[in-house]
């Protein structure tokens, strides 16, 4: 039980890092298209960054029920 629950953090961690680094990935890629213009397209980013967190972090969670069941 203890070594299967090891496993599930591991996986976590694995996908968690893999979503961070496509996450960074794409928003160089979207910046790279669309530069910031203003100060206000700035803040509206900035804005967003916690929504785009918690979304990730909801489809690791959904990720990691569907492996689990």
């Amino acid at each position: 039980m203890l070594k299967h629950m090891a496993m599930l953090s591991e996986n976590n961690n694995t996908l968690i890092s893999h979503l961070t680094v496509k996450s960074a990935l794409l928003e160089r890629s979207f910046l790279a298209e669309k530069p910031i213009s203003t100060p206000a397209d700035a803040s509206l980013q900035f804005a967003n960054q916690p929504r785009q967190q918690q979304q990730q972090q909801q489809q690791v969670s959904n990720f990691m029920l569907q492996q689990h069941c």
